[in-house]
């Protein structure tokens, strides 16, 4: 089966079982979920919510990073195996768990266990509420999938290894991110894993039958994976179509249509694989599921739901692409064939191939050796990894012009492409338009007929030099090289010519080195096409001096942009090598700053001008040319054009038809104008020169700046401080390098250029363009000085430097008052103030404009807003007289007579309506009774009017705010006379009241609330607490801070939000001491250093405590120090009485458990347990304790008392205290102290004797000889390797006669030689006590006592 890429993310799979979990109905998207961004595996979520296996929680989050518990994965299960609806399950009589039996999943539990699915913690609890972890997720899939656990090994010591050992190759862990299977399971990879078992086999068991005649017969389970289909078959009636996608939404390879064509929104048609596992559906089927054109010509496959008709059936989820696809996107020159060989491919026998999405058919050898495909796009898809491609998708996009752009109606566009006579791309309605939105008129763009519509969009743009290119055998450039990257160059014809000199990428050589352009990119990043810098197409500039005329290699031009500036020249490419003066270029400047002017092909007209501001015509003798709002106007203040040099002064620069001011008709004017290159615009006019006269030129005055200080010089230049008007207009000073051959004057005004140094190049200003003096009368826009009416715009610039101010200040749109000294007011030609500077004497005339009265005029109605006193008709009159289109104004009585637009009109009474100044956090505003200001939302702030008399300030809550919060907040004007002239109004934010002392600043009153008081943000409250052994805290939004600890008071500046106030007790930090409670017994003891409790039973657990704070809440924690407890314990902590307990479960892992309580001062804490008491019992290897538990290597804890050893050998004996244990039956009696068991073997001597070689135990009396075996070794206990001292007593006189005399030792067991030890020879025959016994060389013979020497060694087949 094909191994698909899984873009699934079950983490939806996972969603179905959190709580409160409702199953979905109809198709679900990971776009419900308001994280669904979060959602990694997104088409296992669409697939499993389709499935109604899974939904979000409540608030409509899916929450994927959460972990999955187990109570949660048993409900996932349970829902997956009843087809994704939540089974009806009955109550059962009995809990199999303790810790289930209120629990919300107790059914599903109950079921998965009884299936054998589930199982519990072995302590007969199944915690429920704890994570599950991969491995542990993964053995209740298997169980579902019909695995047996106990065949299988899921149980016992190794069940996770046997569970991922199949977990494995099933599939069921991929896309899955975790390197061990002990992690706990997220939501979302709960959800991949359920998604990677719907495409897994369910399985069943075959016992066979093993054994022969002779031996018993037994059977064998073994699995059988073929009878049943997938879990999403069987479960869902469902299967899993995979093929290749032929048709859909977008394109229908099949179709034969010119412009191609595409199936309905919403399918997809596949060419269905009848080698895949399902059957259901075969040939060539369409479904109801939408794809992309990436999709076309892959093998893909969908999981759909069981139908007769495959466009009815429910697909779950998307389209899902295989990673067998291996797709080759080539836009070379090369050929089908070479891309094929290039890639380590080879061309399937009947490869199809389909051109711009249409006309699939089989890829014919002429079209596979087609060359000359530089720009194609060649898609090359093997789609089954078997090194052969299948599918060839051939596309050619075309680069063009939008030449028509149509948006009402239906909309209409139209690409051009004007070459080899292929035809404009045109579309009559923008429905049929692929990107329509995104382009508009006479914008460069890529465009294809792909599925019937017509796909246009933006081509990518690269601005840079041309510094390289490589041409082909024919003479065709095939890369170019751009500011030091290649690109490669498409040779598909596309659109040329045009206002931009758009010129094909492909003979874009030699003669474009060094030359800076736009350049379009198609398809696959080549290049279509160059074409002028979109940021330069309109940029002229005028040539004033040349390095023949005194700047060496230098040039000086007036730039379109108002500029004037010194520059070195680029001579290389086609950059004009020897610039003349008067003469306008095209221009761009490279990144050292240095400029390329480029010659206008196209025929200047020149001779006498005509031409009005806003209007676009100009003549230039018989000529008209049109003119555009980036129409550069060359004003030049000299007779002759030409020459050697053209001072900067004499030149004014116009941008646009609107900006360019009138032509003296009284003056002849001569006209010099560059039309716009290209077929297109030859009537439009790119850059006008006027010359002539000297009136022509006011200066540059839009680039002039004020000196109001100058510092220290070097031999280049001076710094000096300044403020610039005109194009670069600034309110803020700014310090300036003046080249040091410019004039530089403290507090002059200049006009200036900047040269490649970065150096202003100061111009002393001209009489006509500025005026100075005493301002003697002003309106809201113009002012009057040295008696012309300057109009004020909003790039105008006041700069006020008036002797009594520190520093000067400077602000934009402003104009003087009345009365102010004017050092210099500089002005255009449009009598516009660009700069203006004051400098008073003393301080008294405002600078800041106030509020001027309004008067306007409507059918004979006239209306008149005022602020402060009510104008006099005069006043009115006045006023009426500067709007346009009114004349004949008379004042008669207290009423008017004028003339407005030819109507006259008599005795008419302006409407007098007063305005209130409005004051809204520091903003000012005039607004009329009933008019409304804009305010904050009154959710989050309140409202405050304030009302300042002397030194004290009053707030009170607004009256008159209306509004909600999502239409937003008006505060009304009130009726006249209502209120004060003038309205000051703030935000204000809440503080509570009645909490320690809380005392204003002086003067100042706060509105009261409901158990609050309102002030603005930025008031600081001085707090303080009501006794030393208080505090106050502040708490706004998500922020709380302790304002103040005891009575001292402190300051706290109200923020921008409101406030609640706290009054706490002081946070004292306490000395908190553990000890063990005594008289516990067993192991009880508490060691300070390491901070350990040892219980009564030997366990350890560290004993931690936080926020130990007099009057809070401190927390107690205790964390076994094993990596699991060992057994049941309940830690009980007392001081003055009981204050918590912790327990712990055996098998518990090595986590904290605490509680809380609340420490009034210092305190020692009792610890005490409720084990029983044990000690420490060390044991050899091998060695077990019946009933007990290891807890370190061969050590048990055991209570005093008899104590059972298992493991024993029946051949010797262990130590064990003053007790020796022999067999598993043995007991000993443990004391109430560690004991340690040695692995030294030991054997019991039960008796010895004395014998000769016929019988045991004979007479004594052997020969006349006397042999007494002592009796002090009997039932003693001896030790391997130890030797033996035998005392023998010896009597009587004579000669052994018949057998020698042996001594053994009785009783040692499990010696080689049997019962016995070898006999050790005492008197041999012949031996005489008189005579031999002396000579013997293990005996000794000291007063008739005989010693022999018995060492004690064993051989045994078992070790202790």
């Amino acid at each position: 089966m094909r191994n698909l890429k899984r873009a699934l993310s079950l983490a939806l799979a996972f969603v179905m079982v959190m709580s409160m979990m409702v199953v979905g109905a109809g198709a679900v998207s990971v776009d419900d979920f308001s994280d669904g961004a979060d959602i990694v595996n997104k088409e296992a979520v669409t697939v499993l919510a389709t499935l109604n296996v899974i939904n979000g929680k409540d608030d409509g989050s899916y929450d994927p990073t959460g972990n999955v518990t187990r109570g949660e994965m048993a409900k996932m299960i349970c829902v997956i195996l009843n087809g994704g609806k939540d089974p009806v399950l009955g109550e059962t009589l009995t809990n199999s768990y303790t810790d289930t039996t209120s629990h919300w999943a107790k059914n599903y539990i109950e079921y998965c266990t009884n299936q054998g699915i589930v199982a519990g913690k072995g302590d007969g609890t199944f915690d429920p509420n704890g994570n599950v972890t991969v491995a542990e997720a993964a053995k209740m899939v298997l169980v579902a999938l019909g695995y047996n656990a106990g065949v299988e090994n899921y149980v016992g010591a190794n069940w996770q290894i046997n569970v991922d050992g199949r977990a494995n190759p099933l599939g069921l862990y991929d896309d899955l991110s975790y390197t061990t299977t002990s992690a706990e399971l997220t939501r979302d990879n709960a959800a991949q894993m359920l998604y990677n078992a719907l495409d897994v086999h369910m399985v069943t068991y075959d016992y066979i039958i093993t054994g022969t005649a002779e031996n018993a017969l037994t059977t064998k389970p073994q699995i059988n994976d073929t009878d049943k289909g997938t879990l999403l078959e069987e479960k869902f009636d469902a299967v899993k179509v995979e093929g290749v996608v032929v048709a859909n939404e977008v394109a229908n390879l099949e179709s034969g249509a010119d412009k191609g064509a595409a199936l309905d929104a919403n399918r997809t048609r596949i060419d269905i694989d009848e080698d895949a596992d399902q059957e259901w559906y075969t040939g060539t089927q369409t479904f109801k599921v939408p794809s992309t054109i990436d999709d076309l010509g892959r093998y893909v496959s969908v999981y759909v739901k069981r139908e007769n008709n495959s466009t009815n059936a429910q697909v779950l989820g998307s389209v899902i692409v295989s990673e067998d696809n291996k797709v080759v996107t080539d836009y070379s020159a090369d050929p089908i064939e070479d891309v094929v060989d290039d890639n380590n491919l080879d061309l399937e026998d009947n490869a199809l191939i389909a051109e711009n999405y249409k006309g699939l058919t089989e890829l014919t050898s002429s079209k596979a050796s087609a060359s000359n495909t530089a720009g194609q796009e060649k898609i090359l898809i093997d789609n089954d990894d078997d090194g052969r491609v299948d599918y060839v998708l051939l596309n050619t996009y075309y680069f063009g012009k939008v030449t028509s752009y149509v948006t009402s109606g239906d909309g209409s566009i139209t690409v051009t492409d004007n070459n080899n006579g292929h035809p404009a791309f045109t579309a009559d309605d923008k429905d049929d338009v692929v990107g329509f939105d995104d382009v508009a008129k006479d914008d460069y763009v890529i465009a294809a007929w792909i599925g019937g519509d017509l796909h246009v969009a933006l081509a990518d743009t690269v601005t840079g030099n041309l510094e390289g290119y490589k041409e082909n055998d024919k003479n065709l450039v095939t890369k170019l090289t751009v500011d030091g990257e290649d690109y490669s160059v498409s040779h598909v014809d596309g659109y040329t010519g045009g206002v931009d000199d758009i010129r094909a990428a492909k003979t874009y050589g030699e003669e474009y080195l060094d030359n800076e352009a736009t350049f379009y990119l198609t398809k696959g990043g080549y290049i279509a096409a160059a074409g002028e810098v979109d940021e330069n197409a309109y940029k002229y500039a005028l040539v004033l001096a040349t390095g023949t005329t005194g700047l060496e290699d230098r040039v000086r031009v007036a730039l379109s942009d108002g500029t004037t500036a010194t520059y070195d020249y680029v001579t290389s490419g086609n950059a004009v090598k020897n610039p003349q003066v008067g003469t306008v270029y095209r221009y761009t400047i490279n990144s050292a700053g240095d400029i390329r002017l480029t010659a206008i092909t196209a025929t200047t007209k020149t001779g006498t001008a005509s031409f009005e501001k806003g209007l676009t015509a100009v003549k230039a003798g018989s000529d008209t040319l049109y003119a555009s709002g980036s129409t550069a106007f060359f004003y030049v203040g000299v007779t002759t054009l030409g020459g050697s040099n053209i001072d900067s002064s004499d030149v004014s620069v116009y941008a646009g038809y609107q900006n360019a001011p009138d032509l003296d008709k009284g003056k002849t004017i001569t006209a010099v104008v560059y039309p716009r290159e290209g077929n297109e615009n030859s009537n439009r006019a790119g850059a006008v020169v006027f010359y002539g006269d000297a009136s022509l030129a006011t200066g540059n005055v839009d680039d002039v700046l004020y000196i109001s200080d100058k510092g220290t010089s070097t031999t280049d230049y001076t710094n000096a401080d300044a403020f610039i008007a005109g194009n670069k207009v600034s309110d803020q000073e700014s310090t300036i390098k003046v080249d040091i051959t410019s004039p530089l004057t403290r507090r002059v005004a200049y006009t200036y250029t900047i040269n490649s140094d970065g150096y202003y190049e100061l111009e002393t200003l001209a009489a006509n363009e500025y005026v100075s003096g005493k301002v003697t009368n002003t309106s809201s826009t113009t002012f009057v000085v040295g008696g012309k009416e300057l109009k004020v715009t909003s790039n105008t610039l006041l700069v006020d430097d008036s002797e009594y101010r520190d520093a000067p200040a400077a602000r934009t749109g402003d104009r003087p008052e009345e009365n102010d000294n004017v050092l210099f007011a500089v002005y255009n030609n449009d009598m516009e103030a660009v700069l203006v500077v004051v400098r008073n004497t003393e301080s008294g005339g405002q600078t800041v404009s106030s509020y001027d009265t309004q008067v306007t005029v409507s059918g004979g109605r006239v209306e008149v807003r005022y602020y402060g006193t009510q104008p006099a008709p005069g006043q009115v009159a006045e006023l009426l007289t500067k709007i346009d289109g009114i004349s004949n104004v008379r004042v008669n009585g207290s009423n008017l007579d004028f003339t407005h637009n030819g109507i006259d009109y008599t005795n008419i009474a302006p409407n007098y309506t007063p305005v209130y100044k409005v004051t809204y956090n520091g903003t000012d505003s005039y607004k009329a009774s009933g008019e409304t200001v804009a305010v904050a939302d009154q959710t989050s702030s309140k409202l405050l009017s304030v009302t300042t008399s002397g030194s004290t300030t009053t707030y009170a809550v607004a009256t008159g705010v209306t509004g909600n919060a999502t239409n937003g907040y008006v505060y009304t004007m009130p009726a006249a006379g209502a209120s004060p002239a003038d309205i000051v109004l703030v935000d204000g934010y809440s503080y509570t009241t009645g909490v320690g002392t809380v005392t204003l600043p002086t003067g100042v009153t706060a509105a009261s609330g409901s158990g609050v008081n309102y002030v603005p943000a930025g008031t600081v409250l001085s707090v303080a607490a009501s006794s030393a052994t208080q505090s106050v805290t502040a708490t706004y939004g998500a922020t709380t801070v302790t304002v103040v600890d005891g009575t001292t008071a402190k300051n706290f500046e109200m923020p921008a939000a409101n406030v609640t106030l706290a009054e706490t007790v002081t946070p004292t930090d306490l000395t908190v001491d553990f000890a063990a409670k005594a008289s516990q017994g067993g192991q009880a003891d508490w060691d300070n250093a390491s901070k350990v409790y040892t219980t009564k039973d030997g366990q350890k657990f560290t004993i931690a405590i936080e926020d130990a704070v007099a009057g809070q809440n401190a927390k107690i924690t205790a964390t076994p120090v094993a990596d699991f407890v060992a057994g049941s314990v309940t830690l009980t902590f007392e001081n003055s009485g009981e204050i918590g307990k912790i327990s712990f479960s055996a098998g518990d892992p090595s986590s904290a458990r605490g509680f809380t309580t609340v420490l009034a001062g210092d305190a020692t804490v009792e610890i005490s347990d409720n084990t029983s008491a044990a000690y420490v019992l060390t044991v050899p290897a091998g060695i077990g304790v019946s009933g007990a538990t290891p807890f370190e290597t061969n050590k048990y804890l055991v209570a005093a008392g008899s104590v059972t050893l298992t493991g024993l050998s029946a051949d010797y004996y262990l130590k064990a205290d003053t007790s020796y244990v022999k067999d598993g039956s043995a007991n000993f009696t443990m004391p109430g102290n560690d004991l340690e068991i040695t692995a030294d073997k030991y054997h019991k001597i039960t008796s010895v004797t004395v014998d000769d070689t016929t019988d045991s135990n004979v007479s004594t009396n052997l020969g006349g000889v006397t042999v007494v075996a002592p009796s002090n070794l009997n039932n003693t206990y001896v030790k391997e390797g130890d030797s033996v001292s035998v005392t023998f007593t010896l009597g009587g006189t004579g000669t052994v006669a018949t057998n020698p005399i042996n001594i053994t030792m009785d009783g040692l067991a499990g010696l080689t030689s049997g019962s016995y030890a070898t006999a050790q020879e005492l008197l041999a025959v012949g031996d005489t006590q008189a005579t031999d016994i002396g000579s013997k060389a293990d005996t000794v013979t000291v007063a008739g006592v005989a010693t022999a020497d018995f060492t004690i060694a064993y051989s045994l087949t078992t070790n202790p």
